[in-house]
């Protein structure tokens, strides 16, 4: 059985008024498989859902960093897929943390899962993050070097990754020959695909491209790199640092593509 609760609740006056006049309507899914979500129906006071199985195969979310919170409170047991796209946080951040990190750090996910955050106005904050169990995340805003460093390697098995926007100013990165070029350890042995949109200090273009060369050597699965044009002249320029990276199937910069 598949549900799809969608945003019902317009602003109406009058349908707020119907909602006064008229007690909440229970509903109850006993056997219900697949779950979408979209919009902030679960604050609508006119549904309270009673009984719902501890077990879901697929849910979709598209809500509210607090709509999630609340739905975090159904007491999920088991998800075979998740997929959460959050299109606003609270600027409450505990909310967004709490539930987030209940969804994708309690172990419940069999499968694959995947987070997308929209208007993140905040700063990412690693030590409050447990996500353990996520295959691919997405962050609109801008996160850290050292920030994004930190979360790669909290996630054991985070595929895929994508940045909008990357700060590289905390990173201190110097390639200046092959022989010194390691990139210390692997901060993930699962990565295989990094995306970097934007970086909101382009004045130093040298020391952007440095950061994501020594980024991509301490990613040893990393398959794909898709990324500003610039970043992808410098790995070509540096051919013998092109070849540290042997794992690299593509380079890819945003409407063109670079075959390695």
């Amino acid at each position: 059985m598949v549900l799809n609760l969608h945003d019902i609740l317009t602003g109406d006056a009058a349908e707020y008024q119907m909602l006064e006049e008229n007690p909440p309507l229970s509903i109850s899914f006993p056997k219900l498989e697949v779950l979408n979500v979209t919009g902030d129906t679960l604050q609508n006071p006119g549904i309270v859902i009673q009984r719902y199985p501890k077990r879901i195969r697929q849910l979709n979310l598209q809500l509210s960093s607090t709509s999630l919170f609340m739905l975090s409170s159904w007491g999920f047991e088991s998800i075979d897929e998740l997929t959460v796209k959050i299109y606003a946080v609270a600027d409450d951040e505990y909310m967004f943390y709490k539930a987030t990190n209940y969804f994708f750090g309690s172990g419940m996910i069999s499968g694959k899962s995947s987070l997308c955050t929209g208007d993140f106005s905040h700063t990412l904050d690693p030590d409050c993050i447990e996500w353990r169990n996520i295959s691919s995340i997405t962050v609109s805003g801008t996160v850290l070097y050292s920030t994004l460093t930190t979360i790669i390697s909290q996630i054991p098995n985070l595929e895929s990754i994508v940045i909008w926007s990357l700060d590289t100013s905390d990173c201190i990165a110097s390639v200046p020959n092959t022989a010194s070029c390691q990139g210390g350890p692997p901060l993930s042995s699962s990565i295989e695909l990094l995306t970097i949109l934007d970086f909101p200090n382009l004045s130093d273009r040298d020391q952007i491209s440095q950061s994501i060369l020594m980024l991509a050597l301490q990613l040893p699965r990393l398959k794909v790199l898709s990324t500003a044009k610039f970043i992808v002249n410098a790995i070509k320029d540096h051919g013998a640092i092109h070849k540290e990276i042997p794992h690299l199937d593509f380079i890819t910069y945003i409407g063109n593509n670079f075959i390695r």
